[in-house]
């Protein structure tokens, strides 16, 4: 087996204390990702019971068939989230070799940047059920009716 000779200079303590801090970052930020979905799991499953509640117990305007439809539209979105929140949850497979560690760290950022981007849309689709929330508000109360 030939040797390998590598020129150059021994990586500084300032360079290795970067490089570390970096590969703990990388490593807290999936728990991170994790956690914040598992709230957000958390305040779709409060919004949705309270929104059924009170489409349960209240009467949306009469004479409009087509505006119950926009009483709907909220749950809708709020599954699709729940669903986005626990695919990040959800493991995925790696085949991880101890051999090459550029490799695993390849992989490991893959699989950050899959949650992230679910947890993303997640929070996309919450937002755009507010504002559809928001305007279900305003038709139940009378102040602004589609005609």
């Amino acid at each position: 087996m030939k040797e390998l000779e590598v020129e150059g200079q021994a990586p500084s303590p300032e360079h290795q204390f970067w490089r570390q801090a970096i590969r703990e970052i990388r490593k807290d930020s999936v728990k991170t990702v994790e956690d914040a979905a598992r709230q957000l799991i958390g305040l779709v499953t409060l919004l949705s019971g309270l929104y059924f509640h009170a489409i349960t117990f209240g009467q949306a305007p009469q004479g409009y068939p087509d505006v119950k439809v926009l009483f709907v539209g909220p749950l809708a979105l709020w599954v699709l989230c729940l669903l986005a929140a626990s695919l990040v949850l959800f493991p995925r497979r790696f085949l991880l070799s101890p051999y090459d560690p550029d490799e695993t760290e390849r992989l490991i950022g893959q699989a950050l940047t899959y949650k992230y981007r679910l947890l993303r849309v997640a929070l996309g689709l919450l937002v755009i059920s507010l504002g559809w929330l928001v305007v279900a508000a305003w038709v139940y109360l009378d102040i602004y009716v589609p005609s």
